[in-house]
């Protein structure tokens, strides 16, 4: 979190699911923009972890397969 400034908060941790509260100010906890988001998705898929966009938060759980 000390690393990446877009990071609000990490939440869950609950079993194997968590979530990633992703800002564009940490200090005022105001949300990145929709774009934003999408492309923080589209860069996790291409770097190989699948997680899914939830407004502003970065949903990671296992993939039952």
């Amino acid at each position: 979190m000390e690393r990446i400034d877009i990071i609000g908060d990490v939440g869950g941790g609950h079993g194997l699911m968590a979530a990633i509260e992703m800002v564009s100010d940490r200090a005022t906890k105001t949300p990145i923009d929709a774009g934003r988001t999408d492309t923080v998705q589209e860069r996790a898929y291409q770097a190989g972890a699948m997680v899914r966009a939830s407004g502003p938060n970065l949903i990671l759980s296992p993939r039952w397969c």
